[in-house]
């Protein structure tokens, strides 16, 4: 069944569908609720003469894509000049999406891939948390873990790393493996993969959050460390996420949080380097959240303002705490619940916070020539 002819059935089920089941309101009901409210999305894709892509998703959320594709099922064999498609077309289309090879079944029968945004915990599978020994990576794999998800948890300081462990195996029941790495080495990074290999663990949801700040003018900084910013805060995320994304999108089914911040929406004079690199990590985000759209990967920027964690304290910026005012501090755990929940439902940013959201606005459209020294003033008041 083609994605064309899919869209088509789903548009005209929305349409006609008050023709059947009339014995069966819940039916009726289940499939209003389904369809009606976005079929004008798939007949403005027709109308194009273009395939569909992902427009199931906006049809009916990925959450329910696997019971439209069972009342397309049901109602094929009785209705098949309401529904426009074989009833065998259909319900191997069904069939097609069971929870391991969906997205490569899918594909080969030209259907749209349609998954949950998260997928669901597996014993074979796992969260790779990196940047977890405190703050919002290990506010993040708490989560993750609430939710089921084995997880993996990376940083260099090993120690809290197996207390995290220990704590999430014993509440959650889940597979918790701590591994010590500084993911700025390259050899470090092909090291851990060769661990996670032995432990036989597929990386099915990756957070990338490992990272540093730091003050000062680029001029003036520390060459050596500003070279390590980049390497940890640009270099890692990408390798982390060419390795493990091209899986995800084999097996259908995937997510990919990269940890940026809202200086990633405007030029940071006096913290120029760490401002790149996170406007670095928002436009790699996008762009494969882009590239991922239809197989069943999705990949959410969270871009949290200020956060009180021990962060400030190792950028050199620990006086921020004390003279920005606590409106403009989010909790750790609302800036991890947002990025969990956000890449549960697909979303391509998020940023946690009202205030943040509109300085983020207001960053990304201010004439650069009115932002810049405004910023200036305000990072040098602030640090």
């Amino acid at each position: 069944m083609s994605e064309l002819a899919l869209a088509k059935a789903l548009a005209r089920l929305a349409h006609e569908g008050h023709r059947f089941g009339k014995d069966d309101p819940d039916r009726v009901a289940n499939l209003d609720r389904l369809l009606v409210a976005a079929a004008a999305q798939v007949e403005a894709v027709d109308r194009r003469h273009r395939h569909v892509d992902r427009e199931l998703d906006c049809v009916v959320g990925p959450g329910d894509a696997l019971s439209t594709l069972h009342l397309l099922c049901e109602l094929a064999e009785p209705c098949p000049e309401l529904v426009g498609v074989a009833a065998e077309d259909v319900e191997a289309t069904f069939h097609a999406f069971d929870h391991r090879d969906r997205g490569v079944a899918a594909r080969r029968l030209g259907v749209a891939c349609v998954g949950v945004a998260l997928p669901p915990p597996d014993d074979s599978s796992t969260a790779l948390v990196t940047g977890a020994s405190a703050g919002i990576g290990a506010a993040i794999a708490r989560l993750l873990a609430e939710r089921g998800h084995g997880v993996v948890l990376v940083a260099r300081r090993e120690q809290r790393l197996r207390d995290l462990a220990a704590d999430l195996a014993g509440r959650h029941g889940v597979r918790a493996e701590p591994i010590g790495a500084d993911l700025a080495d390259p050899g470090a990074r092909d090291r851990l993969a060769a661990r996670l290999d032995e432990l036989g663990l597929t990386v099915e949801v990756l957070v990338n959050n490992a990272g540093f700040g730091g003050s000062g003018s680029l001029a003036r900084g520390d060459r050596r460390r500003m070279v390590e910013m980049v390497r940890l805060n640009c270099e890692a995320y990408v390798d982390l996420q060419a390795r493990y994304s091209a899986g995800m999108a084999e097996r259908g089914r995937g997510a990919v949080i990269n940890v940026a911040s809202t200086a990633a929406f405007q030029p940071l004079p006096g913290t120029a380097t760490y401002g790149a690199t996170k406007a670095f990590v928002l436009s790699l985000s996008e762009a494969t959240h882009s590239e991922l759209a239809g197989h069943g990967v999705t990949v959410t920027a969270v871009c949290p303002g200020p956060v009180k964690t021990e962060f400030a304290q190792a950028a050199g910026v620990g006086d921020a705490e004390r003279t920005l005012p606590g409106v403009f501090w989010t909790p750790v755990a609302d800036v991890a619940r947002e990025a969990v929940d956000g890449a549960a439902g697909g979303r391509r940013v998020v940023v946690p916070g009202l205030l943040n959201r509109a300085g983020a606005l207001a960053g990304q459209h201010t004439p650069r020539v009115l932002a810049l020294p405004i910023v200036k003033n305000v990072w040098r008041r602030a640090t």
